[in-house]
């Protein structure tokens, strides 16, 4: 399921709404690509997943797990190398990571014209960027924390 932030009387994570969603038009009309998830070996998978578990595990309320979580990943992208980034937390950083960023939301749908979407509104934005050293986030606007692996 594709999520993703947008503005609209404050900050929102618009997301496929799973009643409407018609997945054998989509992939059938190319919609549905797997062919980049085909292209991450194991060694790659497990550190996404490594790096997804020290956010959750961080993040308020903190010991959390992927399993029971009740943060929306939202953004999740390879960093080849965060000395490349502007955005990047902190200037020591450097070196492959990720990207992750989460919502916090309410959990009441909250409609869009198109009836195959649906908005939830936005309690709280986390933004993880992860390095071989550990992890930098920050919750909404606040300053970055930093949380050793």
């Amino acid at each position: 399921m594709v999520h993703f932030f947008e503005q609209v009387n404050g900050l929102q994570v618009n997301f496929a709404n799973p009643n409407r969603s018609d997945y054998v038009s989509n992939s059938l009309a190319g919609l549905i690509r797997v062919n980049p998830l085909a292209m991450v070996d194991s060694i790659e998978l497990i550190e996404r997943m490594e790096a997804l578990r020290l956010c959750i595990r961080t993040l308020p309320p903190n010991n959390d797990i992927v399993s029971s979580t009740e943060l929306l990943l939202v953004v999740a992208e390879k960093v080849n190398d965060w000395s490349n980034r502007s955005d990047r937390a902190d200037s020591s950083m450097t070196g492959p990571g990720y990207l992750y960023e989460f919502a916090d939301v309410e959990r009441r749908t909250r409609p869009t014209r198109d009836v195959r979407r649906n908005r939830y509104r936005v309690l709280s934005r986390f933004t993880c960027q992860i390095t071989q050293q550990g992890l930098f986030w920050q919750q909404n606007q606040d300053p970055f924390t930093f949380q050793s692996r």
